[in-house]
């Protein structure tokens, strides 16, 4: 994919540090405002951009050190495309969770995993009793303790008195409560 018509940049490999620091200052660092812009345009990276700016230039330096870089402008937008793909395909996959170096460095111990397993059993388990309550059951357990609402928002919405659904919601904790004795499980709060 061609970046633009501007003619390419070819580049021989450079000798000397001051030799690379001249070719980056005449033909790179002209190019970062502009790269700048068009990542924060194209990938939407806002302070990150900065990052993937950072690590483009770097590998490109590195790649110019070794005397590979023929086309200088379109191998650093293709650098920095990948990097901003990789970021985002991170971000997806592990969103950024704020947290104190403490809790960071903080190992559980086994109690905490042994926890964390049976809260996690016990939360699939509550799943599966309201999946067997009747519709209206669900639907009910589903506005008002799954989604916060209140009564007579939960009434409005489903065409019901609010009476008839405090009854549904009542009917429906007694099910699945009923449901986690069955597993075994103390049903505790719901």
């Amino acid at each position: 994919m061609v970046i633009d018509s501007a003619p390419s940049i070819s580049s021989l490999p450079v000798a000397s540090p001051e030799e690379l620091n001249a070719w980056f200052d005449r033909e790179i660092a002209p190019l970062r405002l502009r790269l700048r812009a068009y990542l924060n345009a194209r990938y939407r990276l806002g302070t990150e951009a900065d990052d993937v700016l950072q690590e483009a230039c770097l590998r490109l330096w590195q790649l110019q050190q070794a005397g590979r870089v023929t086309r200088a402008r379109a191998l650093l937008y293709a650098i920095a495309r990948n990097l901003a793909v990789d970021l985002i395909r991170r971000r997806l996959r592990a969103p950024f969770a704020d947290v104190t170096r403490e809790q960071a460095w903080a190992v559980p111990d086994e109690r905490d995993t042994v926890e964390t397993i049976a809260r996690t059993q016990e939360c699939r388990l509550l799943a599966e009793a309201i999946e067997l309550l009747p519709r209206r059951g669900r639907e009910v357990t589903r506005l008002r303790r799954l989604e916060g609402r209140r009564a007579a928002e939960t009434a409005r919405e489903l065409g019901l008195a609010e009476s008839t659904v405090e009854y549904h919601l009542g009917k429906a904790q007694q099910r699945c409560a009923a449901y986690l004795r069955e597993m075994g499980v103390g049903a505790s709060g719901f």
